[in-house]
């Protein structure tokens, strides 16, 4: 897929575990938050890979884990390159 698509993705949606510690059939979310961490950053090297110069990735994270994804995110991504965050609350 990388050689294909390296620099070429202009829009990426990821919806990692939320490492909440419930049960999901299709991926552990009761992860020690080092092997989350640990989990995450490989993935999100070879997404900026993919992703295009002038493209956005979106992720869908709650409190438990995205201050630190943010900061992976700066690391791999460039702190600079942060646009915004968008909260939903649900009612």
């Amino acid at each position: 897929m990388l050689p294909l698509y390296r620099g070429r993705v202009k829009c990426i949606y990821i919806d990692p575990p939320y490492n909440t510690k419930s049960a999901f059939e299709h991926y552990d979310d009761n992860l020690e938050h080092s092997q989350w961490l640990s989990m995450m950053v490989p993935r999100l090297v070879l997404l900026r890979e993919l992703l295009a110069e002038d493209g956005s990735i979106w992720v869908s994270i709650d409190d438990n884990e995205g201050h630190y994804l943010k900061v992976l995110m700066d690391e791999v991504f460039g702190r600079k390159n942060f646009v915004a965050t968008v909260v939903w609350q649900k009612i």
